[in-house]
């Protein structure tokens, strides 16, 4: 979808609709676009083990150096090190929070 269709919907020139988008939620609408797709990446990293390149085309991106482009400007950090990191950490939670508690007797 065009961001004239976008602004027809809601009555708006596509300008004027770019402007307040932008104003309202501080990105552009491709940036906007650009971020959920980068959220849905990091979701889909953590909840499957779908390579890089099949969870990009799953984002709506065009490949896996497209995902790791716009990952690094959005995370600071390749997709690859942002799951090594993230997993490891969501790994050594769930394990804190099975193992059960001692108490000294």
């Amino acid at each position: 979808m065009h961001v004239g269709e976008l602004a027809k919907l809601v009555s708006l020139s596509a300008n004027h609709f770019s402007r307040a988008f932008k104003e309202t939620f501080g990105l552009t609408l491709h940036g906007r676009i650009v971020q959920l797709g980068v959220e849905l990446a990091q979701r889909l990293m953590l909840s499957t083990e779908d390579p890089l390149s099949r969870i990009a085309v799953a984002c709506g991106l065009a490949d896996q150096s497209h995902l790791t482009r716009h990952f690094r400007r959005g995370v600071d950090e390749t997709p690859g090190a942002w799951s090594r990191r993230s997993v490891t950490g969501a790994r050594v939670e769930s394990n804190i929070a099975t193992v059960p508690v001692r108490r000294a007797v």
